[in-house]
């Protein structure tokens, strides 16, 4: 007879973390696909022709959150995922600022100029951004304290 036993709620957790992180992978390699054909479906007509200027830096983007949440499968104790998520927040400032000075968005046939909430709230994730890298090199910081003894 053989007994096994139910599993852990850590067991089932890092299950559904890793189901996360493989999700987050696969999202992101449509979003690839997604982003190289989206001026051509001309879905919205507010994105111009500019945006193939931004495709670079949101390829580099789509691959860097691939690759680190293929990482993050394996492991993503503090160590692994802190400094996955500061490599991932200068990316993501990166392509913030890059959209900010691309702006390939034309809003002029429309009745309101969504351009200046849009740029506002480029400027408010740039922000958001930045605050969040630090916060998550404070943790990383706090756990090689902690790991450390002192």
């Amino acid at each position: 007879m053989t007994t096994s036993s139910a599993p852990t709620v850590s067991q089932i957790e890092r299950g559904a973390k890793r189901f996360g992180y493989t999700v987050a992978a696969a999202v992101n390699g449509v979003m690839i696909w997604v982003a190289h054909n989206i001026v051509e479906w001309d879905v919205f007509g507010w994105l111009t022709a500019e945006f193939d200027k931004l495709l670079p830096w949101l390829t580099v983007s789509f691959v860097v959150g691939i690759v680190l949440n293929l990482v993050y499968v394996g492991d993503d104790s503090v160590p692994i995922k802190s400094p996955g998520q500061i490599i991932s927040s200068i990316v993501a400032l990166v392509v913030t600022i890059r959209t900010l000075t691309v702006f390939p968005f034309d809003f002029s046939t429309y009745d309101f100029n969504y351009a200046v909430p849009l740029r506002i709230a480029l400027w408010v994730a740039i922000v958001g951004i930045v605050i969040g890298a630090f916060a998550e090199a404070n943790k990383l910081a706090k756990h090689h304290e902690s790991a450390s003894g002192t």
